[in-house]
């Protein structure tokens, strides 16, 4: 990284209390482990987790959170993406809900479920209308979830590029696409 984007970053990321790199990943890890070694469901039954997390997600909404959220998720249950870590189910649902307010629409399609031992990856493609009437725009995804022998999410970290979004900022999309195109 040149030093003119270190300075950048250093000086948005000094603005914020954040939690430290390695603060972040001893959370993730502990979470990871936690859930690795709980009651995990096998590949069979977590057939009906991923019918759930499909319909849920398929059209992503206020209504939804509040009506479904917890059929899909566990009591203390973990989630983390490029903008928060949350833990437990009101923290969650919280979350969730704050990240669609104001949103025009927000709907996912699952494109392809794979499984490797506890875990679940299911990769999505979001289309999200900012404003009602406005563009949408599609963005490219997984999701790790590890499933409970009750048939609910107790860990879940989803992937994407969030630069993406943030270029379609007015002016912040112009400092993220510099930053992008200085690498």
């Amino acid at each position: 990284m040149g030093p003119k984007i270190f300075l950048l970053a250093s000086l948005l990321m000094g603005c914020t209390s954040v939690p430290s790199n390695q603060e972040r990943m001893l959370s993730y890890i502990s979470a990871l482990q936690k859930a690795e070694t709980g009651d995990v469901a096998d590949i069979q039954h977590r057939a009906a987790t991923i019918e759930k997390f499909r319909f849920f997600f398929k059209d992503f909404s206020t209504e939804r959170v509040k009506t479904y959220f917890r059929d899909l998720y566990a009591e203390g249950a973990y989630f983390r993406d490029n903008v928060r870590e949350v833990k437990g189910l009101r923290e969650m649902e919280d979350y969730f809900a704050r990240s669609i307010e104001g949103v025009g629409s927000c709907k996912f399609d699952i494109v392809d479920v794979a499984h490797s031992g506890s875990h679940t990856y299911i990769r999505w493609i979001m289309h999200l209308q900012r404003n009602v009437g406005g563009d949408v725009l599609d963005y490219v995804g997984m999701s790790d979830i590890i499933v409970n022998l009750k048939g609910m999410i107790v860990f879940q970290q989803d992937y994407w590029d969030l630069s993406e979004l943030l270029e379609e900022a007015p002016l912040l999309g112009r400092v993220v696409s510099w930053i992008k195109k200085s690498i």
